[in-house]
């Protein structure tokens, strides 16, 4: 049986662990959900949220911040067009 070892004595990549790590460095660069699920041959994006939802940044909370200010950034060009 071969020795799972690699030749510095660290254990070889498997290809599982190689998908995860791709994928997570996709997610760490900005890459969106959608493109991702393309990218890693999954059926839905609901796969891809199942199995990678939690490296994914931001929260409920984030979310609604980044509303805020692109609706206040909406306001702000919306009146100076009325000047």
């Amino acid at each position: 049986m071969p020795d799972p070892a690699g030749v510095d004595g660290r254990e070889r990549l498997r290809l599982h662990q190689a998908r995860h790590t791709y994928a997570s460095f996709m997610i760490a660069a900005g890459v969106n959900a959608k493109a991702l699920s393309s990218f890693m041959g999954h059926s839905s994006i609901t796969v891809t949220f199942d199995l990678y939802g939690h490296l994914m940044p931001g929260s409920e909370a984030e979310g609604a911040a980044l509303l805020d200010a692109f609706l206040d950034g909406r306001s702000k060009d919306s009146e100076s067009d009325d000047e």
